[in-house]
């Protein structure tokens, strides 16, 4: 996980924000196999937040048929994304 110095560091500020965007785009795509579950995935994975980039990837597997479990976890990850975006800090994804 890379280290963070929290929302008073601008360059964690803007890493959280990119986060965010690419989160929103993927969870409001209908097309699973659109660019953006990718980037997003991407996104996580360059930010070393392991266990998101996983959940994406696996997720986007089922999004088409939406299991009761991938709803779940992506009603989460929306969650998680409200709370980066309020504290404008990738720490809510880094906690969770």
């Amino acid at each position: 996980m890379m280290a963070f110095r929290g929302p008073d560091d601008a360059h964690a500020r803007r890493l959280a924000e990119k986060l965010v965007v690419a989160l929103t785009s993927a969870l409001a795509s209908a097309d699973p196999e659109s660019p953006v579950w990718r980037t997003a995935a991407e996104v996580a994975e360059l930010l070393r937040l392991d266990g998101l980039a996983a959940v994406l990837k696996a997720s986007r597997l089922h999004a088409a048929s939406r299991p009761a479990d991938v709803v779940n976890v992506l009603d989460r990850v929306a969650r998680l994304v409200a709370d980066t975006q309020a504290q404008r800090d990738l720490a809510p994804f880094v906690h969770a």
